[in-house]
């Protein structure tokens, strides 16, 4: 698994690939059919390990240490290590990218095994930025009641609570919950916070679907979020469901904007990390609901790194007024 060579690769990658690309921006980036022996290749289980996780987190720039606004929440337990909090913020962000794969093949009618052991990723910018599958782990799951046009063979269930509880149980039990327990271990950041990277996934893929695939497309993706983000419990993972009232959507009376607006309930910090300085996103809960439809507007259609527009100077404009700085 931990191999950087290249693996046999099964058809349903390019599906992954596809159905990626057609979500937009966010997600178009987010996971490869198969990763190059010319980059860092790093399988998902060397994370759960709390020394290997804390020398990768400590690559990613440290933040700026600037007094932020004391009312803010940050879903910080206390004052200690605020820059490594952070950089655990950016990439606990990032890790959990794989979950758009995962959300977006359910979607489409396919069970596809997210768990650590089945998963690893390309290293760009000292942050798990690819994802990847292995086309020769777990067989994909076909469901009866949720029929698909991937290019699957395998194992069938009959209902779509089956098809989900593999996914879920996969994806939450055997990786994101066990990393996030692995970086409580590094440092004292919130669980608040880093499931709130996890549930943003979620949102994210059904906010892409209403945007970029139209309303008899989407409404899987945004059965499957309603499903999860409202779940009791997720299978594996003890407690309640931790990304349970993390995001929220505000009414907006616009087309293009079909379940409201989306508000992460706390921020993700990013924005006082020295490469991204005041930098605030889409969903961010110190911008106002038109600051966020601006931005989310300006973003359409556009791929990453892209130039930003005076929306995003707006939300920049923001995030700098947060840390005090003087040139806002």
């Amino acid at each position: 698994m931990g191999s950087p060579g290249v693996m046999p690769r099964a058809a349903w990658q390019d599906s992954v690939v596809q159905i990626m690309k057609e979500l937009g921006r966010w997600t178009e980036t987010r996971y490869a059919a198969e990763l190059s022996a010319d980059d860092e290749i790093v399988a998902a289980e060397r994370y759960l390990d709390a020394a290997a996780l804390r020398d990768a987190v400590q690559r990613i720039h440290t933040a700026n240490v600037r007094q932020a606004d004391p009312s803010t929440d940050h879903g910080f337990d206390d004052e200690a290590e605020p820059d490594l909090r952070i950089a655990i913020s950016r990439f606990t962000r990032h890790a959990a990218c794989v979950s758009a794969a995962v959300l977006a093949a359910l979607a489409c009618g396919i069970g596809l095994d997210g768990s650590a052991a089945n998963c690893r990723f390309a290293i760009r910018g000292n942050v798990p930025f690819i994802a990847n599958l292995a086309s020769d782990g777990p067989a994909p799951l076909r469901c009866r009641e949720r029929p698909t046009a991937w290019p699957v063979e395998g194992p069938v269930v009959d209902t779509l609570d089956e098809l989900r509880a593999y996914v879920w149980r996969n994806l939450y039990a055997g990786w994101i919950a066990p990393l996030f327990d692995r970086a409580r271990e590094v440092t004292k950041v919130s669980p608040r916070l880093m499931w709130s990277n996890a549930a943003e996934w979620v949102s994210m893929i059904s906010n892409a679907a209403d945007e970029y695939l139209g309303p008899e497309r989407a409404a899987a993706f945004v059965d499957d979020r309603i499903a999860l983000l409202g779940a009791e419990a997720l299978p594996g993972v003890p407690g309640q469901n931790p990304m349970r009232d993390l995001i929220a959507w505000e009414a907006y009376d616009a087309a293009d904007f079909p379940r409201g607006v989306e508000r992460r309930r706390v921020c993700c910090t990013t924005y006082m990390l020295a490469d991204r300085l005041g930098r605030l996103c889409s969903n961010c809960p110190f911008l106002s609901t038109q600051e966020r439809v601006a931005m989310v507007r300006e973003e359409h259609g556009q791929a990453m790194g892209s130039p930003g527009g005076p929306a995003q100077r707006r939300a920049i404009e923001v995030g700098l007024r947060k840390l005090g700085l003087a040139e806002v």
